[in-house]
């Protein structure tokens, strides 16, 4: 039996709880539910007759009070905590589940940076340090996109592939089949919320070059059977777009 205190938040997190639970009920859960709608995921838990408390300030500091190591698994699924070196040292392994090809796309929105900047997608396991995303990797996979692809479309891609990945690995990680390995070293950042939103915004006022395009788009959009048209790597797209005033 082990003892595993869970970090969880989303139905992605809902779901890889479940798994837990169903395919290792030998060992002794902890469930920390994060937000965002952790009140409702707690609740969505009772409902499957699963214990799981909302995270708060005293849930961090009762487990910071623990002995050094003495608790055997600490793994965050999907939840959205910073761990302090102090919490991490109360575990004597850690598992985190970061939906990209690390070292690639560290922090937060990895689906967004990997299309902006072209970088490899992916689902990696790895250990939980204090630096964000910067533990031994337990095992990766890389997940393939291709020009045109859309967030959304790529993310329920590695949502899907993460939860699949770590129930195929989970047994052997736990079990000390599979062993972690450093993270090898590249000149890559460690991405922030305000960054997404940063980027999310593009200003027509202040761009000339994305304002013409923007112009030229909706200027050859007839509907389907006329649109403008753009040339990537030898191929060509038709291409629309669907704006809407928001306020």
């Amino acid at each position: 039996m082990k003892e595993i205190v869970v970090f969880t938040a989303k139905d992605i997190g809902f779901n890889l709880v479940s798994f837990l639970i169903s395919e290792f009920p030998q060992d002794n859960y902890t469930i920390i539910v994060c937000d965002p709608d952790k009140d409702y995921l707690v609740k969505k838990f009772l409902r499957d007759g699963i214990v799981a408390e909302s995270i708060s300030r005293d849930v961090i500091e009762r487990f910071k009070n623990f002995e050094d190591n003495s608790i055997d698994w600490l793994l965050n699924l999907w939840g959205g905590h910073i761990f302090d070196e102090l919490l991490l040292s109360k575990f004597k392994k850690t598992l985190n589940i970061h939906p990209s090809l690390l070292p690639y796309c560290r922090g937060r929105d990895p689906i967004v940076w990997a299309l902006r900047y072209g970088l490899p997608a992916g689902v990696t396991l790895h250990e939980i340090s204090a630096e964000v995303d910067s533990g031994a990797i337990w095992c990766q996979e890389e997940i393939e996109y291709n020009f045109p692809c859309k967030g959304g479309v790529l993310y329920n891609k590695v949502v899907d592939s993460a939860f699949d990945f770590f129930c195929d690995n989970w047994g052997l990680i736990r079990s000390g089949v599979i062993a972690s390995k450093s993270q090898k070293k590249i000149d890559q950042k460690i991405f922030k919320r305000r960054e997404l939103w940063a980027d999310q915004s593009i200003d027509l006022d202040v761009s000339n070059q994305i304002f013409d395009f923007v112009i030229r788009v909706l200027a050859h959009d007839f509907g389907d059977d006329y649109s403008a048209v753009i040339s990537y790597q030898g191929k060509r797209y038709s291409v629309r777009l669907n704006i809407n005033e928001l306020y």
